[in-house]
């Protein structure tokens, strides 16, 4: 088999993945080949569509497990007799449209199953529900929509919920009865005919009524997307194709894929645009194009689910035995316990490597053999329990990117500042979640002297500020001045004018991260005459005399995290006019009693938290402010009125998740249709009928006992929530 590998000169990126021993099934290697250089308009019925009854497809037997090359690709690009043998079963979609992107840092995306040549997931080969013997074959039933479904979903993806314009009903209805109500299908050619002209419709409705003369809907599904897929600009399909390289189901951080997409040569520069901007911008273009899906995942990630070539072994040495000199990508993907050593995880034979992604495995040292890849521009052991990087990290010079958060290292050598083309340098450890949040969970680390050196450097998180050393890190920050994301801990009240005076040399800083020695620490930040306009996001954890004067000048602000403040005036009346602020996050930020959302305030805010606000009792809302905000989150605010808090959400007409932690039963007992007639009368119980007209998700969240509890408004969950309230003699709240 490596004898075989060796020979296939196109094999440049493999993956690997190893599963729990316990399973007692092998690793496997993904390995991804990679190409060259890629040179409801209402006046129309949808009950003209029709399309022939739902069939099942029959499903071939799978194959024994061996050791051979097992392909699931593109039908454009290998041949569909390499089809994945494995059982399968119906993927459903929900029919909302996929919502752009404004911000993807906070969102995450799925990919088409099997790599965009069939609409199906695979299930676990030893599935004790399903009562199938994979030596039979078995029958799938692809769910589709009706007509009036597949219509509307059309509409959303072609025309972005706008009506279909007349002159294009015909070819709309020819399109979607091609389709033949399978949901992806109609998704990804919505995605392929936005914003074409005429001329190109009628060249794309030409095309499938050529190609898809058949009922199969598999091969429907495959035609329809191997043509989204064709349509591709040349560098957009360098980075689709790349997310093969990904184990089915892993989830993928949108930054990581800028950085791997990036060292991989995929993203040009552009004058005026970052090449993360540039990289953000091509996934923007997949999303549009419904070839990537947007997904919400708890940890904002992405969420990939492409299909690869593999290589199965039995053998955990299998990796470090394989013969690859043309290797240029190394991913390596661990779940559980592995017998796997840490030199074992990096092919000797590799020299040519550009990425080696080691995150999340089981390495405790730093692999030796790291230090010979002179071409490596990515490196990531992210995740792993590595504690010292070896002085001799300064051999390679070609590196780029340098990923090492959430391992124990506390320390740098100084031989990282020999690192010149160094652009993404992420070292940081968080502490174990717990309620309520601790101050300072982000730890940074100790960095060497002679910081200013890395002349290229576009990211840093996270340093400690001071650490004894005979020229101040912050001093030197300042000569970094093509920073775009930077992260302080420790931070003493006299260090923030140094800090401010590197700051004003940060023109091109997208975000800033800034954390306080202590929680009684004062941030001085206000001495800043001129804040880096280009700010997207911020996040200061301390205590703050007052928000900063310069605060309310960044237009360009998009998320805004304050923590432990303390500030004696609202910092509403100051933030209510940023015309760009989606992301607000106020933590024991504010002392006072009483916030105020003044009329037209935070035009574009979509999420909003309030979490320990000790004190605050009432929020109160004159006129319309609010108008986009879709999530509202309150932990440990304990003395908060549940009655002028409803009044203001019955204002907040978009408003769909309601989330509550830590909050007293009896608050949580009001928003529930059981509660008695007393708890809700007049004008109260008006705003709870409107509220409730439009459905939101409702949450009450508790850590018990060392366990989180999560509640809706179902009947259980108030008889369980009253239990507990009255078993401790608690009187249900009244109107007073």
């Amino acid at each position: 088999m490596g004898r075989a590998l060796t020979e296939s000169h196109s094999l440049l990126h493999l993956s690997l993945l190893s599963v729990s021993r316990r399973e007692r099934r092998p690793p496997w290697f993904g390995c991804f080949v990679s190409p060259p250089a890629l040179a409801a308009d209402r006046r129309l019925s949808p009950s003209s569509l029709s399309w022939p009854k739902r069939q099942t497809t029959p499903q071939s037997s799978p194959s024994p497990t061996i050791s051979t090359l097992q392909i699931c690709a593109i039908p454009a690009l290998l041949p569909h007799r390499h089809a994945c043998p494995r059982p399968v079963a119906a993927v459903d979609l929900a029919l909302n449209a996929c919502r752009s992107v404004s911000d993807t840092d906070t969102a995450a995306i799925s990919f088409w199953p099997e790599f965009c040549s069939r609409a199906i997931k695979e299930l676990p080969r030893h599935n004790q529900q399903s009562g199938h013997d994979h030596g039979v074959s078995s029958e799938v039933e692809l769910q589709c929509l009706s007509p009036e479904e597949s219509w509307s979903l059309f509409c959303k993806k072609a025309f972005r919920g706008k009506p279909c314009p007349p002159h294009l009903e015909h070819l709309s209805l020819q399109i979607l009865r091609k389709c033949e109500g399978l949901p992806l299908a109609i998704v990804a050619i919505g995605g392929l005919l936005f914003a074409k002209d005429d001329q190109e419709w009628e060249m794309i409705a030409r095309s499938l009524a050529a190609e898809l003369e058949t009922d199969d809907k598999m091969q429907i599904f495959g035609k329809i997307l191997s043509l989204s897929y064709s349509d591709l600009p040349d560098n957009l399909k360098s980075c689709f194709l790349y997310l093969g390289v990904f184990p089915e189901d892993h989830v993928i951080q949108c930054r990581r894929l800028y950085r791997l997409w990036i060292a991989e040569g995929f993203v040009e520069e552009r004058e005026g645009m970052t090449q993360d901007e540039v990289a953000e911008r091509h996934l923007k273009q997949l999303i549009d194009r419904s070839l990537v899906q947007i997904a919400e995942t708890r940890e904002k990630e992405l969420h990939e689910r492409v299909r690869r070539l593999s290589v199965q072994s039995t053998n955990n040495n299998a990796l470090n035995q394989l013969n690859l000199p043309r290797l240029r990508s190394l991913l390596v993907f661990e779940f559980g316990e592995s017998s796997t050593t840490d030199e074992q995880l990096v092919p000797s034979g590799s020299k040519l490597l550009r990425v080696l992604d080691l995150g999340g495995s089981s390495l405790h040292n730093f692999p030796r053999q790291i230090l010979v890849l002179f071409h490596l521009k990515y490196l990531s052991l992210r995740g792993t329990k590595v504690r010292i990087i070896p002085s001799s990290i300064g051999k390679l010079q070609s590196l780029d990117t340098l990923d090492l958060r959430q391992t124990l290292i506390s320390e740098l050598p100084v031989e990282i500042t020999k690192l010149k083309k160094l652009q993404n340098l992420l070292v940081y450890r968080d502490s174990e979640l717990t309620f309520p949040l601790p101050f300072g969970p982000r730890k940074g680390i100790s960095a060497p002297e002679g910081m200013g050196a890395l002349k290229s450097l576009q990211k840093l998180c996270y340093v400690k500020a001071g650490g004894g050393r005979s020229k101040n890190i912050l001093q030197e920050l300042g000569e970094l001045s093509q920073l775009t994301r930077l992260g302080v801990t420790e931070l003493k009240t006299d260090d923030a004018k140094e800090l401010c005076h590197s700051l004003e040399k940060m023109t091109n800083l997208r975000s800033l991260d800034v954390t306080a020695e202590s929680e009684s620490e004062v941030i001085d930040l206000d001495i800043l005459s001129s804040p880096p306009l280009l700010l997207r996001g911020l996040y200061m954890a301390g205590c703050l005399k007052e928000l900063p004067h310069w605060v309310p000048l960044l237009n360009k602000l998009a998320g805004l995290r304050l923590g432990w403040s303390r500030l004696k005036s609202s910092p509403l009346i100051a933030l209510q006019n940023l015309p760009n602020l989606v992301d607000l996050y106020l933590q024991n930020a504010f002392d006072g009693e009483t916030l105020v959302f003044g009329d037209g305030g935070f035009p574009k805010l979509k999420k909003l938290h309030f979490e320990d606000l000790e004190n605050l009792s009432f929020v109160l809302m004159n006129g319309q402010a609010m108008p986009c905000l879709e999530s509202l989150s309150i932990v440990g605010c304990s003395r908060l009125d549940w009655q002028s808090l409803l009044v203001v959400i019955r204002g907040l007409a978009n408003l769909k998740d309601l989330k509550f932690f830590g909050m007293p039963e009896e608050f949580a007992l009001a928003f529930y249709p059981q509660s008695s007639s007393g708890m809700r009368e007049g004008v109260v119980q008006e705003c709870y009928e409107e509220v409730m007209e439009r459905n939101p998700r409702v949450s009450f969240i508790w850590q018990i006992e060392g366990h989180w509890e999560m509640h809706d408004l179902s009947i259980q969950s108030y008889n369980v929530i009253k239990g507990r309230a009255m078993s401790r003699d608690e009187v249900l709240p009244q109107v007073s």
